[in-house]
C-alpha cells in the first residue's frame, strides 16, 4: 500500500507532499495492521469477558496515514474504512456478550493540511530562531515526526534517559555556579569599598574632560547598536575603565544561553533553559533583541505570545496587540480567523506551568484551509487554526446533551456524568 501511494502521489502530483523515509514502512504496518488488528482483538475479548466497566483503546491508523498522506487523500479514508471494520467486528461482539455496554467514539482533535513551513518558507523554525540570536548558542530542537506515533512510542524511553541526562548536569552546573557566585560575591564586596572611591574619581575625571569630536563619535557607536543594554553598559564601562560593578542577576549573558526549539503541528515551543522560570517580554527583548519582532512579523508566523513583566501576557501579531490580561485589543483584529474559543484557549494555555518563554503559532491561511507545520508533516494539530479544532464524541442518544466542551478536563467529567 505505501508503495503504491508513493507511485500515485507521485505521478499525480499532489500537493502537498513530503518525503517519507523508509522507517514510514514500519510505522505504518505497525500502526494500521498490526496495532489495529491487536487493539480489536484485546477489545473483544475483555467484552467476553465482561470484568471490566469501562474498556478504553486506541485507533492510531487514520492519525498515522493523514499526518504523512493528508487529511483527505485516498490512504486516509482507506484507513478509516479498516477502521470501521473494525467497529463491526467490536458492535457483533457487544450482541453476543452477557454484559451490557455502550459503544463511545472520541476524536480528540481533528487535523489541518497544508505544506510544511520548510516547504513554504524554505527554512525550519529551529533556523529563523538561529537567525536571531547569538551563532554561539546552542539550540537542541525535535522538529521532526517521519516516524510519528508508533515509533515514538518506542524511542520514548532513550529521550527520557537523554532528558534525565541533561537535567542532572543541568543540577550540578547550578551548584557549581551557586558555589562560584557565593566565593566572588564575598571578594567583590571586599573589593568595593576599596574601588568606590577611586570609581568616582575617575568618572569625574571623565565628566570635566572636553571629549573632541571622533571621541564623541565613538561614544555614539558605543550607546547605539542592537545588543543588550546590559553588554552596552558593559562595554561603556571596559571603554573608559570606570571599573564598576554592572553584574545583575536577572540578565543572563545572550551568548551563555541555551535554547530548546520544539514544535507540535503547527505549534511551536521556544524554551531559554539558563534562566530559572519563564522569561518576560523584556528579558527576551534585552538578550535577543530581533527575535521577537522577527518572529511577530514573519509572513508564516500567525501569531507569538509571551508574558511582559509590565502588562502580563500579550499576543503578538506585526504592529497589532492582544493584551490577554486585560482582553485589549490594539490595532486589527488578527485572532477571530483562530476561532470564537482562540482567546480562552490561550488564556488557559499561558496557565500551565511550563508554558514556554515564546509560544509560536504559525499563519492559518483561511482562504485554502491551509496551516503550516513546524514538524515534516502534511496533516497537523496541536496549534490553531482549521479542522484541527474540530474534534467529535460519538455517544448513545440517552446521554445528556451539553451545548458546549470546552478543555480535556470538561470531557473527562462529561464522560465520569454519564457512565456512572
Amino acid at each position: 500500500m505505501e508503495v503504491i501511494s508513493r507511485i500515485r502521489q507521485f505521478v499525480t502530483n499532489k500537493k502537498p507532499r513530503i518525503t517519507r523515509g523508509l522507517k514510514y514502512f514500519i510505522a505504518r504496518s505497525g500502526a494500521n495492521i498490526v496495532m489495529r488488528e491487536a487493539t480489536t482483538y484485546l477489545l473483544i475479548g475483555d467484552i467476553y469477558a465482561g470484568k471490566y466497566d469501562v474498556i478504553y483503546s486506541t485507533y492510531m491508523g487514520y492519525d498515522e496515514i493523514a499526518h504523512h498522506s493528508g487529511i483527505r487523500d485516498y490512504d486516509s479514508f482507506y484507513a478509516l474504512r479498516q477502521i470501521d471494520k473494525q467497529f463491526k467486528q467490536i458492535l457483533y461482539a457487544l450482541n453476543q456478550s452477557k454484559r451490557h455496554y455502550n459503544i463511545v467514539v472520541l476524536s480528540d482533535h481533528g487535523q489541518s493540511e497544508g505544506p510544511t513551513f520548510k516547504q513554504k518558507y524554505d527554512k525550519t523554525l529551529e533556523q529563523l530562531v538561529q537567525e536571531n540570536i547569538p551563532e554561539t548558542m546552542k539550540i537542541h530542537s525535535i522538529l521532526h515526526s517521519d516516524d510519528d506515533h508508533f515509533l515514538e512510542t518506542i524511542k520514548v524511553k532513550s529521550y527520557l534517559k537523554y532528558n534525565k541526562q541533561r537535567l542532572s548536569k543541568k543540577i550540578e552546573n547550578k551548584k557549581e555556579n551557586i558555589t562560584e557566585r557565593i566565593d566572588n560575591r564575598v571578594e567583590n564586596i571586599s573589593e568595593h569599598f576599596d574601588n568606590t572611591r577611586e570609581n568616582f574619581s575617575n568618572i569625574k575625571k571623565k565628566t570635566r574632560k572636553k571629549l573632541p569630536i571622533d571621541e564623541l563619535k565613538e561614544k555614539k557607536t558605543l550607546i547605539e547598536g542592537k545588543e543588550p543594554i546590559m553588554d552596552k553598559l558593559n562595554k561603556i564601562n571596559q571603554h573608559y575603565s570606570l571599573n564598576v560593578n554592572l553584574d545583575n542577576d536577572d540578565v543572563v549573558s545572550s551568548n551563555q544561553a541555551q535554547s530548546i526549539v520544539l514544535a507540535s503541528g503547527n505549534l511551536g515551543l521556544i524554551y531559554f533553559t539558563d534562566w530559572g522560570g519563564r522569561m518576560t517580554y523584556e528579558q527576551i527583548e534585552d538578550a535577543f533583541p530581533n527575535l521577537i519582532s522577527n518572529l511577530s512579523t514573519h509572513p508564516g508566523i500567525g501569531f507569538v505570545v509571551v508574558k511582559s513583566a509590565i502588562y502580563g501576557s500579550i499576543v503578538l501579531s506585526d504592529d497589532n496587540v492582544y493584551y490577554l490580561d486585560d482582553k485589549k485589543l490594539v490595532g486589527e483584529d488578527f485572532l477571530s480567523v483562530y476561532g470564537k474559543n482562540i482567546i480562552r484557549q490561550l488564556r488557559r494555555t499561558d496557565k500551565f506551568k511550563h508554558v514556554p518563554d515564546i509560544l509560536v503559532n504559525s499563519t492559518y491561511d483561511s482562504v485554502n484551509d491551509e496551516v503550516y507545520s513546524f514538524e515534516n508533516l502534511v496533516g497537523s494539530h496541536g496549534g490553531a487554526g482549521g479542522t484541527q479544532q474540530k474534534p467529535f464524541i460519538l455517544c448513545p442518544r440517552e446521554w445528556s446533551e451539553t451545548d458546549e466542551i470546552f478543555g480535556a478536563e470538561k470531557v473527562y467529567k462529561y464522560f465520569k456524568d454519564n457512565i456512572s
